[in-house]
């Protein structure tokens, strides 16, 4: 099992006694923190992962010691192993490895990695040049983000080795762009959005939305996100954007209804999840289902063949994006930051 596995190469001869691999978070865990997800009515309900086959996919409990002793570990040798870095489709390098990430962090070399379950998330930042190793959980404090968290870190430890921050384009200039914005190629969405007074970029309606930086040949950057670097470059009612080493141009969508014609049964052979939509107390819904369960979403329309799929049960946890290429009645396609161009054909009517 992978659970002995790791138990027998990595844990043990870490001495990470307080580390493992837990199949379900259904299993009480004896000294492990609960997770937890705040509710919009300021209640709280236990963070879940819905399945008993979660594995390595956030799996793992540890600790805080126990993760100090993986990132020493890791900057001691095993770090360049595993910063086997990808080509893109240019060519050009990526950034991402075999589980981490290089970054350039205001003038500090770093490798990190985040991550998120049901009700808890967590950031490793390792910047081996300064012998410098940052880690953080967190089990649902609203708001927190360890990714920040661990930013803020660096700068305070680090105070006299980075550089300045750079200073984020702010959004009323480019108030004429805001907005969504729709790929016909691959049916992507993506919105330039106001938030503290700053450019941010979300993508396919993500609950988190990135801020912008300007560069110096007018194009604006995400930089290093968990999903790749993502450049935005506004042009009249466009936007031309770069990810993962390919570049399309997104029209600027205006706000149009949908109709009843969505109404129907769809299936996607690559994922097996079906999708059930049909009319609502406020309008429309869908649900995606397989033989794990059932994940209801309410709809909305972005303009266009485009509609917003938000939970209907936390709609801060969770956003995407369907594309119906074809019209109402046709088949569509779901991206989210992501999952790009997941098919699901129409196999009946409502």
């Amino acid at each position: 099992p992978l659970s002995a596995l790791l138990a027998r190469k990595l844990f043990g001869p870490l001495s990470m006694s307080a580390t493992s691999l837990e199949p379900s978070d259904h299993v009480m865990i004896p000294g492990a923190a609960s997770l937890h997800l705040a509710r919009q009515d300021d209640r709280w309900e236990r963070g879940l992962f819905p399945s008993r086959e979660m594995l390595g996919e956030g799996g793992v409990v540890s600790s805080i010691g126990d993760m100090l002793a993986w990132a020493a570990h890791v900057r001691g040798g095993l770090g360049a192993r595993l910063l086997d870095l990808t080509i893109e489709a240019d060519g050009s390098q990526g950034y991402y490895g075999l589980g981490l990430m290089a970054q350039t962090y205001r003038g500090i070399s770093t490798f990190r990695h985040a991550g998120t379950v049901i009700g808890g998330s967590c950031e490793m930042v390792c910047a081996p040049q300064e012998a410098l190793d940052v880690v953080i959980l967190a089990n649902g404090a609203p708001g927190a983000s360890p990714s920040l968290l661990a930013d803020q870190v660096v700068d305070i430890v680090l105070a006299p080795l980075v550089h300045p921050a750079a200073v984020p384009p702010p959004a009323d200039a480019f108030a004429g762009w805001l907005g969504d914005y729709g790929s016909h190629e691959t049916g992507m969405v993506y919105g330039l959005e106001e938030k503290g007074g700053d450019l941010h970029l979300r993508a396919a309606k993500y609950p988190a939305a990135w801020p912008l930086a300007a560069e110096s040949d007018g194009w604006l950057t995400t930089g290093a996100t968990g999903v790749s670097t993502i450049r935005v470059r506004p042009e009249q009612d466009s936007i031309r954007l770069r990810f993962a080493g390919s570049e399309e141009r997104l029209e600027k969508l205006s706000p149009s209804p949908f109709d009843a014609a969505i109404i129907g049964r769809y299936e996607s052979a690559e994922s097996g999840l079906t999708a059930v939509i049909e009319k609502s107390e406020h309008g429309f819904a869908v649900q995606f289902s397989d033989h794990w369960g059932v994940s209801p979403f309410d709809l909305a329309p972005l303009g266009g063949p485009w509609l917003h799929i938000r939970s209907a049960l936390d709609p801060t946890q969770f956003g995407a994006s369907l594309w119906f290429p074809e019209g109402w009645s046709g088949h569509f396609l779901l991206n989210s930051a992501r999952t790009r161009g997941l098919v699901f054909d129409r196999v009946g009517c409502g």
